[in-house]
């Protein structure tokens, strides 16, 4: 194994530093005992200076190796490619395909990346007498040929294919249907009953083309649906997290006031924004959870997970944090970068950009 060790040290408690040129100091308290080796086996280097990529941006999005820019004046470009003026509200696994949104025209695409044809989807809303503007398309990541569109009270399916568009659920009076999840197979959302309270989750299958059963019911009205694998994560209004595992039909509670949550990329470890803290729970292997009183907590906008699941990014309205798990004291939590728009994480390249000024820059982490 690698790593440095350091000997012949009395029992105690010591300040451990690491410094590099070019990155920001770290520091941990480690305790000492007798014949016991003490470990520090998470550091993290923060570089101290971030590169700039862009000028005259206003988002940006990474799709596999390939940057995607959402230029100040409205284009959108990939790379070198422009794709025209828009925003880009999904895309597939692969990255083959984008959904690209105009707000201004109302026009949606579905842009191929391989070949640069767009498919123009608002004929196919037209002709079934489906307002565009009023519509929400969820792409699933796992299919090229089928979009789900979500309406205030009709969830539908569109085969970019045969250019159809099918209508799989339709909600009563007195319910409300939440924003649907979509995965390879199924589509998931909630249906809010206004006299009981109570929230469903409705699962359809997308090849089976029915309803599959599920027991599920919730209080209160639902934020958010997600799959997270082979499982669903639903955030309610009132903060309760839980978790639905779709294959054993069963669901558990996993935290209260979140506000947000972020799965990491393997689906075991969870981090829940709450409005008071920040809470790191592990779901599968050995048992671990962490919780954080971080300061102005309740501004984090949102949490991003690095490459080996023992940081995260907070991310303010104008500063970007660094929080590593064994740093009880936030000796560490300390400013990356100043921000003032939309903040992602390369976790292959182990790279953070980040729009500051209107200009897109990155800071490039350290080899992992």
């Amino acid at each position: 194994q690698s790593g440095t060790l350091v000997d012949d040290l009395f029992p105690k408690n010591y300040e451990l530093t690491l410094s590099l040129e070019g990155y920001k100091r770290w520091r941990e308290n480690v305790a000492v005992e007798p014949s016991l080796v003490t470990e520090a086996k998470y550091a993290v280097l923060v570089p101290e200076t971030p590169k700039q990529v862009a000028a005259d941006a206003e988002d940006a999005r990474l799709l596999g190796d390939k940057l995607l820019i959402l230029e100040a004046d409205g284009g959108l470009k990939l790379e070198s490619r422009e794709l025209g003026r828009g925003t880009a509200v999904g895309w597939t696994a692969n990255f083959q395909y984008i959904l690209i949104f105009n707000r201004e025209t109302g026009k949606y695409l579905w842009h191929n990346t391989d070949t640069g044809n767009n498919l123009d989807l608002n004929p196919i809303f037209k002709k079934y007498g489906v307002a565009a503007k009023e519509s929400e398309i969820i792409v699933n990541p796992e299919d090229k040929r089928r979009l789900v569109v979500f309406q205030q009270n009709k969830i539908s399916v569109l085969d970019t294919e045969n250019r159809t568009l099918s209508a799989i659920y339709e909600s009563g009076r007195g319910v409300s249907l939440s924003k649907p999840a979509a995965s390879q197979f199924i589509v998931a959302w909630t249906e809010f009953d206004e006299m009981s309270g109570l929230s469903k989750l409705k699962l359809y299958d997308i090849a089976l083309k029915r309803e599959l059963p599920t027991p599920l019911n919730l209080t209160g009205k639902n934020s958010e649906v997600r799959f997270v694998k082979n499982k669903l994560a639903l955030l309610q209004k009132s903060g309760e997290l839980h978790l639905y595992d779709i294959q054993k039909n069963s669901a558990a509670k996993l935290a209260d006031d979140v506000r947000k949550f972020e799965f990491a990329d393997d689906g075991d470890i969870v981090a829940a924004l709450e409005n008071k803290s920040v809470e790191i729970i592990r779901l599968e292997g050995e048992q671990e959870y962490h919780r954080f009183n971080l300061p102005d907590v309740g501004n984090i906008e949102e949490l991003i997970w690095y490459a080996d699941s023992r940081h995260l990014f907070a991310i303010y309205p104008t500063t970007i944090r660094f929080l590593d798990f064994e740093d009880k004291s936030l000796m560490n939590f300390a400013e990356v970068a100043k921000r003032s728009g939309a903040v992602r994480y390369d976790a292959k390249n182990n790279a953070l950009y980040f729009i500051d000024g209107g200009n897109l820059k990155k800071l490039d982490f350290p080899s992992k």
